[in-house]
């Protein structure tokens, strides 16, 4: 394991002590892989169309490249029903592998894989879109259209739940 990658994963286990709403999985022996299960309320898309808002346990796998930070990370969602700008609908004819991969806006190498794990719970919940660049044009419509609504966020729990020690700060 690179020295990157020993960073990471002590960044993510970090985070991950401060929320009950998200835990980790699995990681891959080399450090390359996370899956990370969140808590999140979110919009899902049923086969008819029919957009509703679930509480659901969501699999993510960030897939780092063995050369990380200098290849931007593949992001996948574990459930191809979830209806988001940022997450391709594999049901859906594109250019795109059939499978929900998920947009966290442009890579920059001084990101953290643990700066991507909050970011995906926000993203999930609808506190962090963008419709102006997405993966998902039917969410992004839907997304423009609610946006004033007062139905963002879907998910309006923090990330961070959990003191730390003493009530220091991390």
């Amino acid at each position: 394991m690179t020295p990157r990658l020993v960073i990471e994963e002590a960044a993510v286990r970090t985070v991950l002590e401060r929320t009950t709403r998200a835990r980790l999985v699995r990681l891959s022996l080399g450090g390359t892989a996370y899956e990370i299960s969140y808590d999140v309320h979110t919009l899902v898309r049923d086969d008819a169309g029919i957009v509703r808002e679930e509480l659901r346990t969501v699999p993510v796998l960030f897939d780092l490249a063995l050369d990380h930070p200098r290849v931007a990370p593949v992001v996948v969602a574990g459930q191809g029903d979830l209806f988001n700008p940022h997450i391709h609908d594999p049901r859906q004819p594109s250019p795109l592998p059939p499978i929900p991969l998920v947009c966290l806006g442009r890579f920059r190498p001084e990101r953290r894989v643990a700066d991507w794990v909050a970011a995906t719970y926000y993203l999930l919940g609808w506190a962090r879109i963008a419709v102006s660049e997405w993966l998902n044009p039917e969410a992004a419509a839907w997304g423009r259209k609610h946006m004033h609504s007062g139905r963002l966020p879907i998910e309006r729990r923090p990330f961070v739940d959990v003191e730390p020690p003493g009530g220091a700060t991390r």
